[in-house]
Formats: structure tokens, sequence, C-alpha cells
């Protein structure tokens, strides 16, 4: 809560993924949506972008904390935090963006 984007992801059993912001202070208009897949080994989370945008082919986080509501990721300096919402709230932000 208080940041302007909230951050959203939605791994799926297939192996994908979809992540994105959603910008609050504005219009909530979903922000720099990214697709993939990923693959988890102990607490390392590996995410493969569709589109690397010639930056990376992969990236990988540590899983610093993963509870019933709570994701938080950790790549180098930065740690991102998602709040768990359901898949229905996931898609109603792609559907209507």
């Amino acid at each position: 809560d208080g940041w302007i984007i909230d951050q959203y992801i939605q791994f799926k059993s297939d192996g994908k993924y979809v992540m994105f912001g959603v910008d609050n202070l504005y219009d909530s208009s979903v922000d720099d949506v990214t697709t993939g897949s990923w693959s988890i080994d102990g607490n390392t989370l590996t995410n493969k972008p569709d589109d690397t945008g010639g930056f990376f082919d992969s990236e990988i986080l540590i899983i610093r904390k993963l509870t019933d509501s709570e994701l938080v990721l950790q790549g180098g300096f930065l740690q991102i935090t998602f709040n768990r919402v359901s898949d229905a709230e996931v898609e109603k932000y792609l559907r209507n963006n």
C-alpha cells in the first residue's frame, strides 16, 4: 500500500507467467505487461521473459517470503512485494486494459 504502482504476477500451472503494474495515481491503467516462463528450485525462482528487449535472457530471484497472502522476491538489491489476489482480479485488469 502507498505505492503509486501495485505489482501483480500470476504464475500458471503450465509454467507460464504474466506480470504487470497497475497505475494507482492516475487512471488504474495496466503498465509494463511481461509474459514468459518460470521455474523454481528451492527458494530460487527463475523467470524467462518471452520478450527480453535485448537486456537479459532470464532473471534469477530469491524468494524471501511466501505466505498465503504475500510473496517477496529479491533480485540483487531490489526487493519486490506482491500481495496475493484471486486469478479473477488479475484477469479483470488484463481484460479491461
